[in-house]
């Protein structure tokens, strides 16, 4: 995966509404200001061996903390915060309070459909424990933006008999890490359909849910 040197400026809406230049003599330190998060803005000199870390991501990683590298910019590609949910829970990280701040403010509406189900996705099957970035996504309001059907699982109650853990949110989680156990030795398409069952299998409680 090869990133050019170049600088990028907001020019429209959405995920190509940039201006983008190329600069061979870009500084490392200008080069990395562009990364998304301090963990993926940590450069390697293969001729000197020297890592080059100015946002101090290394030290972040070691916190197990997502940080924004820029927060002026970040905010320039709604993506990012999907890509924040599924790093997350991908790499069991804490995001900071800035970080969630600024997610919560971005507007979700000019994803396109094939870039929005690529971080989800990654998600569903690259994350130990998908549940990390789905309790994140909630929490960061991207539930109730993009997933109404979801969302109406919070609060739903189920009989405490039979599901002690919680509601059926709560419930829906624990499914979807249970799950994520079982696919490992499946193809891609198998283990996409598990994942979604699992995320999906009690959307009909809450508009038949009677106590």
């Amino acid at each position: 995966d090869v990133s050019l040197p170049r600088r990028e400026s907001k020019v429209g809406r959405g995920h190509k509404g940039f201006r983008v230049e190329g600069d061979p003599a870009l500084s490392f330190v200008e080069a990395a200001r562009r990364r998304y998060f301090t963990i993926n803005a940590i450069s390697w000199d293969p001729l000197t061996g020297e890592i080059i870390d100015p946002f101090h991501g290394r030290d972040d990683l070691n916190a197990r903390i997502l940080r924004v590298v820029d927060p002026t910019t970040f905010a320039d590609d709604s993506l990012r915060v999907l890509r924040a949910l599924q790093f997350a829970a991908r790499f069991e990280l804490t995001v900071d309070d800035a970080t969630n701040t600024i997610c919560r403010a971005i507007p979700l509406d000019d994803l396109p459909h094939e870039r929005f189900w690529g971080e989800i996705e990654k998600l569903l099957l690259r994350a130990a424990r998908p549940s990390i970035g789905w309790a994140l996504a909630l929490e960061l309001g991207v539930v109730a933006r993009l997933f109404p059907e979801l969302q109406a699982l919070v609060g739903c109650v189920q009989e405490p008999e039979w599901h002690p853990e919680g509601d059926v949110w709560v419930h829906t989680l624990l499914v979807l890490d249970q799950a994520r156990q079982r696919i490992d030795d499946l193809d891609r398409g198998r283990a996409v359909a598990i994942m979604l069952g699992a995320l999906c299998h009690d959307l009909g409680k809450p508009a038949f849910t009677v106590f």
